[in-house]
């Protein structure tokens, strides 16, 4: 699972966005991985 990761204007402020997997039955995203968050550079 990959994760866009953006800092923002706000200092130590990251925007974490999730892949989205859509198909006809709707969509599905892993929202919690903890070892992705663990990676993070600052």
């Amino acid at each position: 699972m990959t994760f866009e990761f953006k800092k923002l204007e706000i200092p130590d402020v990251i925007l974490i966005k999730p892949t989205v997997f859509e198909d006809e039955r709707g969509f599905f995203m892993e929202t919690r991985l903890s070892n992705n968050y663990q990676t993070t550079n600052r």
